[in-house]
């Protein structure tokens, strides 16, 4: 990892200026804290954006709930 810039939308290669489609990683290191791990298809340069999570936080309660939801029958 070279460099580190924000994420506000599609990333653009620090090196070469190509437009990335998807992230190699992506890891929330704080609740509202994302961080971004790239690699350029063109040049095969890698780096970092880090910015703020623009959503709404979930519980774990809500979130287990979404996954594994209440299958009693009765």
């Amino acid at each position: 990892m070279t460099s580190i810039a924000s994420l506000h939308g599609p990333a653009e290669c620090s090196r070469c200026g190509s437009t990335l489609l998807r992230a190699e990683w992506s890891e929330a290191v704080a609740p509202e804290h994302i961080v971004t791990i790239w690699c350029c298809q063109v040049c095969d340069h890698e780096f970092e954006t880090s910015g703020e999570s623009a959503g709404q936080t979930v519980s774990k309660a809500e979130l287990l709930h979404a996954f594994f939801p209440n299958l009693l029958v009765a």
